[in-house]
């Protein structure tokens, strides 16, 4: 399996990433593990992510599931459709 951070849509994200944590406010907000799926639910069982790749508008963000974004900000994915983040556990 590839490793998570060499893939080429991780290796973008980061690029654009906003570490600063400032994340753009609406009035309807959602937590991003609403956001998951039941198969993004047991990636993450699998791979531990401590963070999750989320685009709130032309923003992008690692964010844990328990963050608040808005409701229209999108996870992202690898063209398997699977979810990027950074593993908790180095080399993950």
């Amino acid at each position: 399996m590839e490793k998570i951070m060499q893939k080429p849509e991780m290796k973008a994200f980061i690029k654009i990433a906003n570490l600063s944590m400032a994340i753009p406010t609406t009035k309807k907000m959602v937590t991003v593990q609403t956001l998951l799926t039941k198969e993004d639910d047991a990636r993450l069982k699998e791979y531990i992510f401590g963070t999750i790749a989320v685009k709130v508008g032309e923003e992008a963000f690692f964010l844990s599931p328990k963050h608040n974004v808005p409701d229209t900000a999108m996870l992202q994915r690898d063209e398997q459709g699977q979810i990027l983040g950074i593993p908790a556990i180095a080399g993950g």
